[in-house]
């Protein structure tokens, strides 16, 4: 299940920076339909850098655990990811 979430993401990601670059070439980069796009591609590369965050620790004996507030910036997301985000199982 958590593969194939990360499989339909990492899809979703490549469809967003494809969609991406040609809504910046027609509307320019401070378009808020950019700005609305390019957060949700920024959120969703983070979200795919937890799953595989969570697969690596299942490998290695541990449960990732800190989901984050999906609403927060994605850079103090990125940035406060720590070792006390796992649980050794």
């Amino acid at each position: 299940m958590i593969l194939k979430n990360a499989i339909e993401l990492s899809k979703r990601i490549n469809s967003y920076r494809q969609g991406l670059v040609e809504l910046k070439r027609n509307k320019g980069p401070s378009d808020p339909d950019v700005i609305k796009l390019s957060k949700q591609l920024d959120r969703d590369i983070v979200m795919l850098h937890i799953i595989m965050c969570e697969l690596r620790s299942l490998k290695q004996g541990y449960l990732y655990n800190g989901y984050p507030n999906i609403d927060e910036p994605v850079s103090t997301i990125h940035d406060r990811i720590t070792k006390k985000d796992f649980i050794q199982l």
